[in-house]
């Protein structure tokens, strides 16, 4: 639900921004973001992941933990944001003032989200996502609210930029509060320490820096080679792609603790079990975008952005390999083997490149969309690979995935007569939300492709309600 509220308040900003203030300003609050969560990435190094994975295991005080890792962060990111400063600026010295002061503007909020990502790794590895949903909610609700005042004063983007940073210091406070109360820890600043914590994380922080790359490396170049209105129509399709992307987190924070603890028999169930849910969770998210992404456009951005149409389907399409090789990426981090993810990370952030630089002067948008969606596919296949290779894991992922993308398949064409048309009003468009859900549950329980528990629970809700009825 608080995943549903975020998208919908995120949904209303970006439409207040591209119908007030136009693509090309879009494209600079874009890319301003793409550029900051760059340089926010180097005060991870794997620090939030494997603070998660080691308060999941229970063998270390929490309070000893959530003390060096907050510490630790905040340094780092301290030092990142005159550095971050400097190099945007000298990157970006022939862009707009406009770009260079949003830059400067959503660098300082780097503290604050670093803060919150350590007490967010606390709730998580506790299995309490209640808490990080409320923060989200919080924030994005700050957000959108300061993002529809500043269109009202008829300010500039710099301003709905300014809004990201007072969400992120809201959200901050309200986590740490909550954290330590439970734990009432302190920053501890030990240097022997945090140098033994680096040499532990830094393979699986290199990894996500070069995967955050991956997935930022399109943008970037375009800013280079395109104009900020294209980076406007792209940042509009991403937008609504990584709606989706964040379900693969929220999964994994679900399926980590129960692989990190389980022993050698248990960990094929582990990951047989997990992979249902991503998989169904892939098909579901690019079937949905198939069917329902130009009316989400439209409705998001106003029928102006049609040119973001292409490169969202494209770009969506390719979720069904990003849910699959999260779920691989995770079952490495669980059992130790991160070390190995950072050389496949590298391979295909260097295939992605050089893609996207092909691609997008002759085809823009939707080549940097196809030659991310190529790159995903190579991605899953190192990824699976490396998990039988490492983990000696017999991964069933052929038998795990071919009954949600039937069923992903059959949605698609069912409703096909319906999205095709060009003269598609948004009413019937916005209808076709809750029939992509209606058909898709349908396809895959008449398939047999729901997890035993999901079933089960089904069952047993039908039961409870027939009988119910039957009384009566």
């Amino acid at each position: 639900m608080a995943t549903v509220v975020v998208s919908v308040l995120g949904a209303a900003s970006i439409r207040v921004i591209t119908t007030r203030l136009g693509a090309a300003a879009f494209g600079v609050f874009v890319l301003v973001q793409s550029y900051v969560s760059i340089i926010q990435t180097f005060t991870d190094l794997g620090l939030a992941q494997v603070l998660q994975r080691d308060i999941a295991r229970g063998d270390q005080d929490d309070r000893t933990l959530l003390g060096h890792a907050m510490g630790l962060r905040l340094t780092l990111s301290i030092l990142a944001v005159p550095v971050g400063v400097v190099l945007g600026l000298l990157i970006y010295a022939d862009k707009s003032n406009t770009l260079k002061i949003g830059l400067v503007v959503l660098l300082c909020s780097m503290p604050f989200a670093v803060s919150r990502e350590v007490t967010s790794a606390y709730f998580s590895a506790k299995l309490r996502n209640v808490v990080l949903a409320v923060g989200a909610v919080l924030q994005q609700m700050v957000f959108v609210g300061l993002v529809i005042l500043a269109v009202v004063l008829h300010k500039s983007i710099v301003y709905c930029i300014g809004a990201i940073l007072v969400g992120n210091i809201v959200a901050t406070l309200f986590t740490n509060v909550l954290a330590r109360r439970e734990v009432p820890y302190r920053p501890s600043f030990n240097r022997d320490v945090w140098m033994s914590m680096l040499r532990t994380s830094s393979p699986i922080g290199f990894a996500y820096i070069v995967g955050l790359l991956y997935f930022k490396a399109d943008t970037v170049i375009l800013s280079f080679l395109s104009t900020t209105k294209q980076i406007g129509y792209y940042g509009a399709a991403y937008s609504i792609v990584s709606v989706f992307i964040v379900l693969p987190s929220i999964l994994t924070r679900t399926f980590l603790p129960s692989m990190v603890q389980a022993d050698r028999e248990q960990l094929d169930g582990s990951v047989h079990a997990a992979l249902r849910y991503f998989t169904i969770g892939g098909t579901f998210s690019a079937a949905a975008i198939m069917v329902c992404g130009p009316t989400v456009i439209r409705v998001v951005a106003g029928p102006h952005f049609s040119a973001a149409n292409p490169p969202l389907r494209i770009l969506g399409f390719g979720l069904i390999f990003i849910f699959v090789a999260t779920a691989l990426s995770s079952i490495c981090i669980a059992r130790g083997k991160g070390q190995r993810i950072f050389v496949m990370s590298v391979v295909s952030l260097i295939l992605n490149v050089a893609l996207n630089l092909l691609a997008i002067p002759k085809f823009g948008i939707k080549g940097a969309a196809v030659a991310t969606l190529v790159c995903e596919v190579v991605s899953l296949a190192i990824f699976l690979r490396l998990v039988r290779r490492e983990l000696d894991l017999h991964v069933r992922l052929v038998q795990d995935l071919v009954r949600p993308a039937l069923a992903g398949a059959i949605t698609c064409g069912v409703l096909a007569p319906v999205y095709l048309r060009s003269n598609l009003s948004v009413g019937y468009g916005l209808l076709l939300i809750p029939a992509t859900l209606l058909v898709y549950v349908v396809a895959i329980s008449l398939l047999r492709g729901l997890p035993p528990q999901v079933e089960s629970s089904a069952r047993a809700i039908w039961s409870r309600d027939f009988r119910a009825r039957h009384r009566r």
